[in-house]
C-alpha cells in the first residue's frame, strides 16, 4: 500500500475554497530575494496567471522561449498539499540589464493553467541542480533554493517550485535561458577543497559556462560547514594558472590559481574530486582547449 503523500493536479488546485493569502510585505526582500510582479495585486483581485505573464512579457526587453522536447513537471506545495503540474512551454523574460523578471510556464494542449514564477528586479538567480550529475546520469531537478512568490490561476502565494525535466538537453537549455550563458560542462563532484579556506563544496555540481563575450567561468555551490553563508561562486578560467589531471582513479584534479581576483587570491588552489573519473578527463580536455596549462603528464 502506498503511504506517500497524495499528489494534486491543476483542477484540484483551482477548486480549493480560498486562495492562500500572499505573504508579500511580511517577507524581507533582501533575505528572500524575490517578490510579486506588482504588490498592488492581491490573491482576491489578481488577474489570471496567463494575463499576468503576458503583461510581464510585453514590458520585458527580452523574452526567450525554451523549445522543450518533453514536458517539464513543476512541483510545489500549497498549505499541506503537494501539487505536480506538467507544462510544455517555458518562456524566460528579462529586463534590459539581463536580470530575470519571470519564468512563465504554460501548456496549450492541457487543462493546466499558466504558472508565473516572478523574480525581483535586479536579481540574477542561479538554477540549482539538486542531484550531482555523472556521465551516465544527468541532473534533471532544478530549483532556486529559496521560497518565492508565484501565481497559479488567480492565487498568488509563497512556495519553492521544483522543475523536473525528462531530458538532459531540456534542462541545459532552460539553465542557459535563465543564466544568459552557454553551459559547456556539468559534472557532479564529491568535494571541492581549496588551499586557502579548506572545504568548499560537498556532493555538488561543477558547471563551466561561456558568456556572450566568449569568457569561460567555473560555477559551483559552496555548501561547506563553515560559518559563511552558503552561496554560488563564479571563478573565471582566466584566473587558473594550471591544471593537473589525477594520476589514478579516485584522486582529485589539482588546480593552481592566480591572484588576479579577490576570490582566486582567497582560494589559492583547488582540489576537485569528481564522482565520475570520466568527468575529470572531460574537464581537463576543456581546460586545455581554453589554453590553460596542463601539468603532470
Amino acid at each position: 500500500m502506498n503511504t506517500g503523500p497524495r499528489l494534486y493536479d491543476f483542477a484540484e488546485f483551482v477548486s480549493q475554497p480560498s486562495p492562500l493569502r500572499s505573504s508579500f510585505g511580511s517577507q524581507n526582500s533582501e533575505s528572500t530575494g524575490l517578490s510579486f510582479w506588482d504588490p498592488a495585486y492581491t490573491p482576491a483581485t489578481s488577474p489570471p496567471a496567463s494575463e499576468r505573464g503576458s503583461a510581464i512579457r510585453s514590458a520585458s526587453a527580452v523574452s526567450t522561449a525554451v523549445d522543450l522536447l518533453s514536458p517539464v513537471t513543476l512541483s510545489f506545495t500549497k498549505g499541506s498539499k503537494l501539487f505536480k503540474l506538467k507544462y510544455s512551454k517555458v518562456v524566460v523574460c528579462k529586463d534590459v540589464s539581463g536580470s530575470i523578471r519571470c519564468i512563465e510556464l504554460s501548456d496549450p494542449s492541457s487543462l493546466s493553467g499558466a504558472f508565473v514564477h516572478t523574480f525581483v528586479n535586479g536579481r540574477k538567480p542561479i538554477p540549482h541542480l539538486e542531484q550531482p550529475a555523472t556521465s551516465t546520469q544527468k541532473s534533471l531537478r532544478v530549483c532556486f533554493l529559496e521560497d518565492q512568490n508565484v501565481q497559479v490561476a488567480q492565487a498568488v502565494f509563497n512556495t519553492q517550485p521544483q522543475y523536473t525535466f525528462e531530458r538532459g538537453s531540456d534542462c541545459d537549455k532552460s539553465q542557459e535561458a535563465v543564466l544568459g550563458v552557454a553551459v559547456l560542462f556539468v559534472a557532479g563532484v564529491a568535494e571541492i577543497v581549496s588551499k586557502g579556506r579548506g572545504e568548499e563544496a560537498i556532493s555538488q555540481n561543477l558547471r563551466i559556462c561561456r558568456s556572450t563575450t566568449g569568457a569561460l567561468s567555473l560555477l559551483f555551490f559552496a555548501n561547506s560547514q563553515r560559518k559563511e553563508k552558503k552561496r554560488y561562486y563564479s571563478l573565471p578560467v582566466d584566473a587558473i594558472d594550471s591544471v593537473e589531471p589525477p594520476k589514478k582513479s579516485g584522486k582529485p584534479v589539482q588546480m593552481k590559481l592566480a591572484t588576479s581576483s579577490e576570490l582566486s587570491a582567497q582560494l589559492k588552489a583547488l582540489n576537485i574530486l569528481f564522482i565520475d573519473g570520466n568527468d575529470a578527463k572531460r574537464m581537463c580536455t576543456l581546460m586545455q582547449a581554453a589554453d590553460v596549462k596542463i601539468t603532470g603528464r
